[in-house]
């Protein structure tokens, strides 16, 4: 008879959903983006990218995947989906130079996700079974579900935060 192992859901949450309409710099925006995942050494990807022409302007969907290795155990996952809408070009005079940047609409939402035993090796014999269920249920359940859950929390909320720095947004600055 096998034992049945016991679920570790792994822990999904959408972080923020940010709202934005008016003047960015679209190069700088996404270099942004990607560059805030390789300085924090996540393995990025962008997943999807759907560019449609519109009598406004295009509308453009994007969407970028990270993935960190925390430990032999824990995997910590990063998305970010952009949808861009009347995306236009502008011409706008800062400090006095013209500068070539864009405008439009967009919803930008960051996503979470901590999977446990990602490499499912809990999952290979009956003793490595028992092992894993004592270890969820007795010794390690708080740690686990605080810990690693938390620390990646306040990480992705650096990208909340930077991402509204990019755009120049007033609420851009955190405690954190």
């Amino acid at each position: 008879m096998a034992i049945p192992k016991k679920k570790i859901p792994s822990i999904k949450e959408t972080i923020s959903e940010i709202k934005f309409s008016g003047v960015f710099d679209y190069d700088k925006f996404y270099r942004g983006i990607y560059s805030w995942f390789k300085e924090r050494l996540y393995d990025v990807h962008e997943t999807a990218y759907k560019h449609k022409a519109t009598p406004k302007g295009p509308e453009v969907e994007i969407s970028f995947k990270g993935e960190r290795k925390q430990s032999e155990w824990i995997m910590y996952k990063v998305s970010v989906d952009l949808h861009i809408w009347d995306m236009t070009d502008v011409e706008v005079v800062k400090d006095g130079k013209k500068q070539k940047l864009n405008k439009g609409r967009m919803t930008i939402v960051i996503n979470m996700e901590v999977v446990f035993d990602y490499e499912k090796r809990f999952e290979e014999k009956p003793f490595y079974i028992q092992l894993y269920n004592l270890l969820v249920d007795n010794i390690l359940w708080m740690k686990l579900m605080l810990g690693p859950v938390d620390t990646l929390y306040y990480e992705v909320y650096t990208l909340h935060t930077e991402i509204k720095k990019i755009l120049n947004m007033e609420t851009a600055y955190s405690a954190f």
